[in-house]
Formats: structure tokens, C-alpha cells, sequence
């Protein structure tokens, strides 16, 4: 892939400080169809294909937050271990936008679901059988977008 001449017709991924055109699923494609280079023997470069999965955290952040955040990292800490990569957009956005403004919520759980559709599977962590709200509606969309979902044990 050029990143340059992706959605051309939406503009640059890269170089548009104002990001007016940036195409969030534009970038998903683009990031998916990454492949690595390794060296192989004789000192050449080759392509190498991804091996490590890319996983959705799905897990309750509201209510007794710090408790929540501190479980979310726990659970991003074992994938991460796993070998994987762990995509918590809940602590992540959390830092930046209000999660107590439903306008930021709001933009917080769309830039969530951009993140998603870059996954490879969705892990639901339900502490104490708990499955909030905003988790139904995570494993809703991961199910009508063919995402494999998994109940992990807590």
C-alpha cells in the first residue's frame, strides 16, 4: 500500500494537520495490510507475515473506575504477554475525553469501534458475571461485523 495515494478522493492519511479528510477506515485498511520485513539468510529483506493477533479488550470501565482500569490493564498485560497486541480504546480515550460528557463518550465509543473493525478477535473479561451496557453493545458490533468474540474467565 502507498498511504499517499489511499482514498484519494478523501485526501492524505499523513501531511493534513487539520486531518479535515482523514478517513479513519481508510487507516484500518491501511494498517491492516502491513507486512513486515526480516532478514533471512543470506542478509536479504523478505516479507513476513504478521504473527501477532491483534485483540479488542472488551470490559466494564464504569461504575468503581479505578478497580475497572486497573482490571482492563491486567487483561492488556496478559495479551501483551501472550504475544499479542491488546487494543483497550476504554483507557485509552478515558484519558483525554470525559467519559461523564455524553458527547465525549459518544466520540470515545465511535473511535472505539474504528479501532474494532482492526481486530482480529474481541475478548470479554465479565468480572463478577457483570456485563455493562456499553460491553453489550461492543460484542453487538463485533458480532454484525463477523469479529470472533471470546468469553475469557476472570
Amino acid at each position: 500500500y502507498d498511504a499517499w495515494s489511499i482514498h484519494e478522493d478523501k485526501g492524505r492519511l499523513f501531511g493534513n494537520t487539520l486531518m479535515d479528510n482523514f478517513d479513519m477506515y481508510a487507516w484500518l485498511d491501511y494498517i491492516g495490510g502491513i507486512e513486515y520485513l526480516v532478514e533471512n539468510d543470506e542478509g536479504e529483506y523478505v516479507k513476513h507475515e504478521k504473527e501477532h493477533r491483534r485483540i479488542y479488550v472488551c470490559s466494564q470501565y464504569r461504575g468503581d473506575v479505578n478497580k475497572n482500569v486497573l482490571n482492563a490493564e491486567s487483561y492488556c498485560r496478559d495479551i501483551a504477554l501472550g504475544g499479542d497486541m491488546p487494543v483497550c480504546p476504554h483507557i485509552y480515550f478515558t484519558r483525554f475525553l470525559d467519559d461523564d460528557s455524553e458527547k465525549e463518550r459518544n466520540i470515545g465509543i465511535e473511535f472505539g469501534k474504528m479501532l474494532m473493525l482492526g481486530c482480529d478477535a474481541v475478548f470479554v473479561y465479565a468480572s463478577d458475571g457483570k456485563i455493562s451496557e456499553g460491553m453489550e453493545a461492543e460484542i453487538e458490533f463485533a458480532n454484525e461485523n463477523g469479529i470472533p468474540v471470546k468469553t475469557m474467565e476472570v
